[in-house]
């Protein structure tokens, strides 16, 4: 494996199934750890990708009246206020599918769910580099 570039996709919650997965989508390595910290990490990892539970994740439809994807953002939880039954406050929107004049695919999510996965994550050995449903 030395040399070559992969991305470790791993469930956040126990027990934590990984996969390292080469630049042409070819598995490299994988299996299942009772904790984050035991998950093994090469150093050419290029991302860490986090595997959410879709139960704690919202996907919704809008239609976002912006002009770029930076606005498109702004405007997502105002145009959701309505459909939410919690505090957009309190929420992580981020904007999916996005193209101007059409209608965007978001996602919402508890922000103290992922403020206790960023605390989680601040003891690995690898940066998490994005988060997935």
């Amino acid at each position: 494996m030395a040399g070559v570039l992969v991305t470790l996709y791993f469930q956040v919650e126990p027990p934590h199934r990984w996969v390292l997965v080469d630049r042409r989508g070819d598995v490299v390595n994988e299996g299942i750890s009772e904790t984050l910290e035991s998950i093994p990490a090469p150093a050419k990892l290029s991302q860490a990708v986090g595997v959410v539970p879709g139960e704690v994740v919202t996907i919704h439809e809008v239609e976002l009246p912006a002009r770029s994807r930076g606005k498109a953002l702004a405007s997502a939880p105002y145009a959701l206020e309505e459909r939410l039954a919690t505090d957009v406050d309190s929420l992580v929107f981020t904007v999916l599918d996005w193209q101007s004049g059409q209608r965007t695919t978001v996602s919402v999510i508890e922000r103290a769910y992922i403020e206790a996965l960023q605390s989680e994550f601040s003891t690995l050995p690898f940066s998490v580099t994005a988060l997935v449903p």
